[in-house]
């Protein structure tokens, strides 16, 4: 049964599902908003403010789809209860809601931050080292020396010092990878309150978000307040039909299509946890 057989009561239980999911699933729409604009639009400017020239970039991108592929068999397809479309809805949604993620957090923001550090055009990443041995930072790479929890807290300091001073003084959020999650849940020897609750106060109550598609040892920490960073969005994800396969499968797609606009790139600072062994001895 395609989706255009099945009864209106069937296609809001699916569209249900859908939204539940994306809403539990998907971080982004949750830190970054969207621009909504018609739907034909295929280009947009980059709009990327040059710090150094004091311009911004006319060129313009492709706003790409994203579209996520499963099938359901004539049988599941005219199950009245629909309980394996469910299932494999779901799967579809959470598939495609992490990659939505890696392209927001990872490939838009976090990769240009690690491969092209400091001024003019970002701020310094700063590295929380948990022992003073080992190789000394990088170019534009600040190290802050002390046990994960407590350093977290001194990071996030540093980090909040710097968007400050470059006029970044609100809408803060973090974004943490699993390993910073945890550390910022691990009480530091002697201390009365856990670095999470530090960090919660640094950012002025801002929200402090897990995230797995961050390498597990980064973490983000963003000022949106102004149009920072944006997501251009022509198509928010929508269940289609396409066709009658093969073995009469009903062949469905999760369609969406965006791009991540990083316009104002010192409005985020990248921090990152590197173990140093402990010498032996």
């Amino acid at each position: 049964m395609p989706l255009a057989e099945w009864t209106d009561e069937q296609r809001a239980i699916m569209k249900k599902q859908l939204e539940d999911v994306l809403e539990n699933t998907r971080l982004a729409h949750k830190i970054i908003p969207d621009r909504k604009i018609a739907a034909h639009t295929r280009r947009i400017p980059k709009d990327q403010y040059d710090y150094q020239n004091n311009t911004i970039d006319e060129t313009h991108d492709d706003i790409p789809p994203d579209t996520e592929l499963f099938f359901l068999t004539k049988e599941q397809a005219e199950d009245e209860s629909l309980s394996a479309a469910l299932l494999r809805l779901k799967r579809a949604v959470q598939t495609q809601a992490r990659r939505h993620d890696q392209r927001v957090f990872v490939n838009a923001i976090r990769d240009p931050i690690f491969n092209n550090p400091g001024p003019p055009q970002h701020q310094n990443v700063i590295q929380i080292r948990n022992n003073p041995g080992g190789p000394a930072a990088p170019p534009n790479f600040i190290q802050i020396v002390a046990p994960f929890p407590d350093g977290l807290v001194n990071a996030t300091a540093a980090a909040l010092a710097v968007l400050d001073a470059d006029g970044y003084t609100s809408g803060y959020a973090m974004v943490a990878g699993t390993n910073v999650f945890t550390q910022l849940h691990t009480r530091a020897p002697a201390a009365a309150a856990l670095p999470v609750e530090a960090v919660q106060g640094l950012l002025e109550g801002g929200p402090i978000h897990r995230s797995g598609v961050l390498p597990s040892n980064d973490a983000l920490i963003l000022s949106i307040s102004g149009g920072e960073i944006d997501r251009i969005v022509t198509a928010s994800p929508c269940l289609e039909f396409l066709r009658i396969g093969n073995n009469e499968t009903r062949d469905f797609r999760v369609f969406e299509r965006y791009l991540t606009r990083f316009k104002e790139t010192r409005a985020a600072v990248l921090l990152q946890l590197v173990n140093v062994p402990v010498a032996a001895g």
